[in-house]
């Protein structure tokens, strides 16, 4: 009789992933040994990462779909009971579906997906098609695919292709050996501006196409879509002012910094202002309601009322250590809630 316990599919799934880990202690191992090891280790679990991910993917997407062709589904009930957001549901469902059609595009077996690192595998699925054959071809011919190697050649592509500069600018950099990470990481924080808002950094770059101008590029053009955005918030500043020329002039000169940060103390004193306008009205409101509808019985409630007072006039003040700071509030659009 057989006396062995029949093993549920977990199990046995779980006993794939089965190894010993060198002993951190044991002098007698190499330091390349110990290496071998440890990268064994971490490559191994690093695909089991990615086929999890992609199997997790595959299970929540069948559970959507069985809601969606199913009356009474229980997809969100499932994910509660199982305390899964539904951003990473859709994260995980949208893996999935990246994988299934890298994997049919490209001809990739079970074997060669085990090549890639689980952020290689998401970085090459996104890849220009391109990209993705010389990729697939790594992959296929036995070597390990990772993220760094999908990124270098990823870099290479968008140097060698994007339109952003012209091709002479291209050629001069191609000349001056720049590594092509320097160039795509301009170029990717360029194309988020529009033509018009690159003019003057592309301008820098032609006439200095060195790794130097490229990186200050980078960090500025990446500043300027975040300040431009500060800068249409801005009221005072309507139609009339050019903030993309005028952060241009600011980074030539290099005080972008500086602009910046006036652009952020001007929103700030603009949402202050009108903050206060607000406040000042619920106040003066409030404070009409209640001083009519008290009176000599309310002696002390009087008394709040009356110390409040000044702070409803339209040239309110408050005392902060010596100084006495006060504002003026128009009170032509104040309003009764």
């Amino acid at each position: 009789m057989n006396n062995l316990a029949v093993q549920t599919p977990e199990e046995l799934a779980l006993q794939v992933l089965e190894f010993s880990l060198p002993d951190p202690d044991d002098k007698t191992i190499s330091g390349t040994e110990f290496d071998l090891q440890i990268n064994y280790a971490w490559n191994v679990c690093d695909r089991f990462d990615l086929q999890t991910d992609v199997w997790r993917g595959r299970i929540l997407r069948t559970v959507r779909n069985r809601e969606l062709s199913v009356e009474g589904g229980h997809f969100e009930a499932w994910l509660r009971e199982r305390e899964i957001s539904k951003s990473r549901a859709y994260r995980l469902i949208e893996l999935a579906e990246a994988s299934d059609c890298f994997l049919k595009a490209n001809g990739l077996d079970q074997k060669s997906m085990n090549r890639f690192s689980k952020a290689a595998f998401v970085e090459a699925a996104n890849a220009p098609e391109e990209i993705q054959t010389v990729i697939v071809d790594a992959a296929l011919s036995g070597k390990r695919v990772t993220k760094r190697e999908v990124q270098r050649l990823s870099d290479e592509w968008m140097a060698l292709t994007s339109d952003t500069l012209p091709e002479e600018t291209r050629e001069r950099i191609s000349q001056a050996h720049i590594p092509t990470r320097y160039v795509a990481s301009a170029l990717r924080e360029l194309e988020k501006l529009a033509p018009e808002e690159r003019l003057f950094f592309t301008e820098e770059i032609e006439a200095n196409p060195d790794a130097d101008t490229l990186k200050r590029v980078t960090s500025e053009a990446r500043s300027v879509a975040r300040y431009l955005d500060d800068a249409r918030r801005v009221q005072c500043l309507g139609d009339e002012v050019n903030a993309q020329e005028a952060l241009g002039e600011a980074a030539r000169i290099g005080k972008l910094a500086q602009t910046a940060e006036l652009l952020k103390l001007a929103y700030r004193v603009e949402s202050t202002i009108s903050q206060l306008h607000t406040a000042w009205n619920k106040l003066c409101t409030v404070h009409d309601q209640l001083d009519a509808e008290s009176g000599a019985s309310t002696r002390h409630l009087r008394d709040l009322l009356s110390k409040i007072k000044p702070l409803t006039s339209d040239t309110p003040s408050v005392e902060i250590g010596k100084l006495r700071i006060g504002a003026q509030i128009s009170t032509e659009s104040r309003w009764d809630s």
